[in-house]
């Protein structure tokens, strides 16, 4: 039967927890190095009973998470949306995406993941640094002033510092990455268990690499719901990769919606990811017929203006 139609109760939970790291975030267990890993490791069991342990065993770490339904729609394909770092929306149902979604999508159904409210937290203090002390207040004040080329200047030189300074899997970032790769599993692996035909992934920041790897996933099911499209704004992910795993599940188009002008992307990103380039920055490397990148430069001039000021690319026109 093999390991994935062996595997139930007591024993399919225990590998489950192992696939997700052999540790708590909390106490520093990254685990596996980057979602495609992660995605690798459970393969064929999305949507299967080892799926659903590698899911409980995540429920258990992470409080935080959830998909809540946002607009139940009147037709259409449904929406996941999911925001990052600083722009999680904790104190608002929409998160921000009401306009932008609403705008693209006027009928579907719309859904919110809610994820690592402890990790994003966590960056989101060392952001606040910026103000001089931890807190609410700080937080919001540490979001502005990283909205600055010199912000987030001084934050990725702090990044570094703390790199250098401590073990690299207590750092905030390299948590709340991992997280994401994780949570982007387990919202894949969720999606399979629906009778849906398809979906429209769309996520901001961190929550953009939450949908890469939840692509990703949905990619390794034979048969499972498909993707129509993907929106993906800032994402925070490396610019050069092979994406056919990315596509493996999507019917139209990955968009990758970059800036220039986005200074988080360009120092915070640079220096925690030791000099690699976000796909958020430049966009994604190689294109192709399914990814596609859409400069939004002139709109958008820092990490937290996309919610805003972009918006999402119509449908393309079928031959």
């Amino acid at each position: 039967m093999g390991i994935f139609g062996a595997s139930s109760g007591a024993a399919a939970t225990s590998h489950g927890l192992a696939l997700l790291g052999g540790g708590s975030l909390a106490a520093g267990g990254l685990g596996m190095a980057g979602g495609t890993a992660v995605v690798t490791a459970v393969g064929a069991a999305v949507g299967g009973a080892l799926g659903a342990s590698v899911s409980h065993a995540y429920l258990r770490e992470d409080k935080s998470f959830r998909i809540e339904l946002l607009r139940p729609g009147k037709g259409g394909v449904p929406v996941i949306v999911a925001n990052g770092f600083l722009t999680d929306g904790a104190g608002e149902k929409w998160g921000g995406w009401k306009q932008i979604v609403s705008d693209r999508y006027p009928e579907s159904p719309v859904y919110r993941v809610r994820w690592g409210s402890k990790e994003l937290r966590d960056f989101g203090i060392l952001g606040a640094g910026l103000a001089g002390k931890a807190g609410g207040v700080a937080v919001a004040k540490g979001a502005a002033a990283l909205g600055t080329k010199a912000g987030a200047k001084f934050l990725g030189n702090v990044i570094g510092l703390a790199m250098i300074a401590t073990d690299v899997a207590k750092n905030p970032w390299h948590v709340a990455k991992s997280r994401a790769d994780k949570t982007g599993v387990i919202v894949g692996d969720l999606l399979a268990r629906t009778e849906a035909e398809s979906y429209v992934l769309i996520g901001h920041s961190l929550g953009a690499r939450v949908m890469v790897v939840a692509a990703e996933t949905l990619g390794t099911k034979p048969g499972g719901p498909r993707i129509q499209s993907a929106h993906l704004l800032g994402a925070v992910i490396g610019a050069k990769s092979s994406w056919d795993a990315l596509t493996a599940a999507v019917d139209e188009v990955v968009y990758g919606y970059h800036s220039t002008h986005d200074a988080v992307l360009k120092f915070v990103y640079r220096t925690a990811q030791a000099g690699e380039t976000a796909a958020g920055l430049v966009g994604f490397a190689p294109v192709s017929s399914k990814v596609q990148n859409v400069d939004v430069s002139d709109r958008v001039k820092t990490h937290f203006d996309y919610l805003a000021n972009a918006h999402l690319e119509p449908a393309q026109a079928t031959a």
